[in-house]
């Protein structure tokens, strides 16, 4: 499985390690400055490679409060569930 992580902050560079421990070849954009120790995990750039090479694109999320509900600006709901 290949997936593109497109920006975020420290808490993304925890599902990035994650992703990798499962085996999944992750593709990390706008992390120039992190060195990974994984070789499962790539340095790219967004526009390196077309959006059908990967199963899955995750960008970055905004933020949720106590009970894992996304902060958001539209009217939708959006819960994170922790399937690791």
């Amino acid at each position: 499985m290949n997936v593109l992580v497109a920006g975020g902050d420290a808490r993304t560079l925890e599902v990035i390690a994650k992703l990798a421990e499962k085996g999944i070849s992750v593709y990390a954009a706008g992390f120039e400055k992190v060195n990974f120790e994984s070789t499962d995990i790539q340095h790219t750039k967004i526009t390196d490679t077309a959006a059908s090479h990967y199963d899955a694109i995750l960008l970055p999320v905004r933020g949720t409060d106590g009970s894992g509900n996304v902060t958001r600006i539209w009217n939708f709901s959006v819960h994170i569930v922790n399937h690791f």
